[in-house]
């Protein structure tokens, strides 16, 4: 009894594994299907894509040669930057040019040349200065007028004919001959143009003397009186002076310079320059061929 329900357990248990292994195959073999046909369709595309490239290609033409890569251009090289070239205009910003140069030494050279002739000029100097258009209608004073002043000159200066001209002429260009003249924006005065120290010089000189500084006859006594007293080397040079017109030049740049002393200081002198030569010398002989030229007292 106990045997046939242990063969027929056993046969149980069999019955059961078998089905068991037939079904787990039965997956085994389905799975294993599966992966083929999953492998076959992946292999599928790589093995039509050359064919599909093939196709491509036209028959009986060669395989195409690899294109050669196209030549690269070489670098140009960096250009040098070009010189600057020289600039004249910019030379002469960094270094004095030339044309500078000599421009000093030209100023240089006249501001030596003004010193010299303000200390020792030469006669020669004047012969440069003339101006022939002047004559004697260019004084602005009638003949007696002037006939006073050179009476007064010739007498108590005693002038000779240059160096009369020589303070006529400074006198024409001071004040014309007005000895009531107010000049230098009311600074200056009289025949001489006297201003500053000079000009209470004046003042004190005619109350001390009993004159009128505002007439001709004070002025002139103060004028011989300045001279004299401060100005003895111009009494030495008016000794010295010979007749000439270019003395008479001379004379007038001397008095210009170291007694009159005008603003315009070389421009002046040129010009009373002018004035002895071309006016008041020939005035003065004119009178002297006329016997009315006063002479020099004798000492």
């Amino acid at each position: 009894m106990k045997n046939s329900r242990a063969k027929k357990f056993i046969s149980l248990f069999l019955m059961l594994l078998m089905l068991f292994g037939s079904a787990f195959g039965m997956s085994l073999t389905a799975y294993a299907e599966e992966e083929a046909a999953a492998a076959a369709e992946s292999a599928e595309p790589a093995a039509t894509a050359p064919a599909e490239e093939a196709a491509e290609e036209p028959q009986g033409s060669e395989p195409a040669a690899p294109e050669a890569p196209a030549p690269t251009e070489a670098p140009a090289p960096a250009e040098e930057p070009e010189k600057e070239k020289e600039n004249p205009a910019a030379q002469e910003e960094k270094t004095p040019s030339e044309e500078s140069r000599k421009e000093a030494a030209k100023k240089e050279d006249q501001d030596t040349k003004k010193q010299e002739k303000q200390q020792a000029p030469k006669q020669e100097e004047h012969q440069a200065y003339s101006a022939p258009w002047l004559s004697s209608s260019d004084i602005p004073i009638d003949d007696d007028q002037l006939m006073v002043l050179i009476t007064f000159f010739r007498e108590e200066l005693r002038l000779n004919k240059s160096a009369l001209a020589g303070m006529l002429a400074n006198i024409h260009r001071e004040s014309g001959f007005d000895y009531v003249k107010v000049g230098d924006y009311g600074n200056a005065f009289g025949l001489c143009q006297w201003r500053s120290d000079r000009l209470d010089m004046l003042v004190a000189y005619c109350d001390e003397n009993d004159l009128n500084p505002v007439t001709l006859e004070g002025q002139l006594a103060y004028l011989l009186y300045e001279i004299q007293a401060y100005y003895p080397n111009l009494c030495i040079y008016f000794d010295c002076c010979e007749e000439s017109e270019d003395d008479a030049a001379w004379a007038a740049y001397y008095v210009c310079r170291a007694y009159e002393v005008p603003t315009e200081l070389d421009e002046e002198c040129e010009v009373r320059e002018e004035f002895a030569r071309e006016i008041y010398y020939p005035k003065i002989l004119e009178l002297e061929e006329q016997g009315l030229l006063p002479a020099i007292p004798e000492d």
